[in-house]
Parts: C-alpha cells; structure tokens; sequence
C-alpha cells in the first residue's frame, strides 16, 4: 500500500499532542494547589464573589513555602511523567495533583483559621477529583469499547455477506475475540 506523505496531518497532530500535554500538566498542577487553597482559605472565601476564583488561580504560589525541598522534586517528577506517558488523564495524574495539593497544605498549616476544616475540605475535594477522574476513565472506556463492538457486528456481517457470495469461510470467522 502506498501512502502519501500529509505534513499537515502529522505536524497537526503532533502539535495537538504537543499543546493537549501542556494543558494537562498545567491542569493537574493547578487542580492539586487550587484544591488546597481553597481549603486553606476556605473561613476567608467569602467576602467577594471572586475570591474562591483569585484563591484557585494563586493556588500554585502556596507550593513556595518551606515545603519547597518536597514539593520541587515532585513537581519536577510530575512534569517528566506528563511529558512521557502516553496514557489519558488517570490515576497518576489525581495522585500528582494530590501530592503537590498535600505539600501546599503542609506548608501554610500556620495560616489555617481552623485547620480541621481545612483539612476535611482537602480530603472531600481530593475524592471529588479522585472520583471525577475515575468516572472519565470509565466513560471514555466504555465510548471505545462501543465503537469496537459496533465495528466486530459490521465485520461479522460483511463476512456473512462474503460467504454467501463467494461460498467461502473467512480465516477468522470463527476465531476468539482477540481483544
């Protein structure tokens, strides 16, 4: 089979990947700061309609804290695992932003009003994402194996169709399903 070469397809989605793994990376970080900012400053939050948004935006200046030797080290380990998994946002990602969400906490426990409330806020937010995550894994496995599904029937058909044409057997009629 001989195929062309289509720069503005493999450019086009090498960039897309290239853009969509920035976003990702930019997202976890601030999912995990933003979270435990919001839960350090949740008695504050609630002077100004805009605040819970400038408290999430500002969530990553909370891992500059004496945390640093930790949270550095992570950051960097996370931006290396982004950068080279091939794998859609899971697990790894929500114990990433968890961990970096964890060292922001730990550094400005000082400045918690009531720090029981902010850490039960950590804890029910980190499930949020843990189970948000979980439930998009899910979805868009299931999106995939119903694609696959629908595909198996259309073969199945197509070799009914030859057999009854041609009087032949496709080798892999009978097979197992290989997926």
């Amino acid at each position: 089979m001989n195929l062309k070469f289509d720069p503005v397809d493999v450019v086009g989605a090498g960039c897309g990947v290239a853009i969509a793994r920035v976003f990702r990376l930019f997202a976890t970080i601030f999912m995990g700061c933003g979270i435990a900012s919001w839960s350090i400053h949740t008695t504050r939050m609630f002077g100004e309609p805009w605040e819970p948004f400038v408290y999430f935006i500002s969530g990553p200046v909370h891992l500059l804290s004496i945390w640093i030797c930790f949270s550095l080290p992570t950051l960097i380990e996370g931006i290396i695992m982004i950068v080279r998994s091939d794998e859609p946002v899971g697990l790894r990602d929500v114990v990433f932003a968890t961990i970096l969400g964890l060292w922001c906490m730990l550094g400005y426990r000082s400045e918690m009003k009531s720090p029981a409330l902010s850490w039960t806020l950590w804890i029910i937010l980190s499930a949020m994402l843990a189970t948000a995550t979980w439930f998009w894994s899910q979805w868009s496995r299931n999106r995939w194996m119903q694609e696959i599904a629908e595909l198996k029937a259309e073969n199945d058909l197509r070799r009914q169709e030859l057999q009854e044409k041609f009087g032949t057997v496709a080798p892999n009629m009978y097979s197992n399903d290989e997926t």
